[in-house]
């Protein structure tokens, strides 16, 4: 299968396709394409899965950190709760 979408994007024929199609999705399509590590191999899949895990830390010692800072607790812990509570109503409504 990833042959042939491979033959597809380049615009040669396939065995499987039987017909020569050229696409060309522009910027965006690759850019969701290595979002989502479509394609790409097992070097930029271990790329995606660090980068995830690091902005994880990020987030968590960041939100660690909010409960140490007094003058900024309560505003921070507001707006989290906000973002949260946004994140989780986009989920419920866009996701099935």
């Amino acid at each position: 299968m990833r042959g042939d979408r491979i033959a597809q994007a380049l615009g040669w024929s396939s065995p499987l396709l039987g017909f020569c199609l050229e696409t060309r999705n522009g910027l965006v399509a690759v850019l969701n394409d290595l979002h989502k590590g479509r394609d790409s191999g097992r070097g930029w899949s271990v790329v995606i899965d660090v980068s995830a895990v690091l902005l994880t830390l990020v987030s968590l010692t960041g939100l660690l950190l909010l409960f140490f800072v007094y003058k900024r607790r309560t505003s921070g812990l507001i707006l989290a709760a906000a973002g949260a509570a946004v994140c989780w109503m986009v989920w419920m409504r866009y996701v099935p």
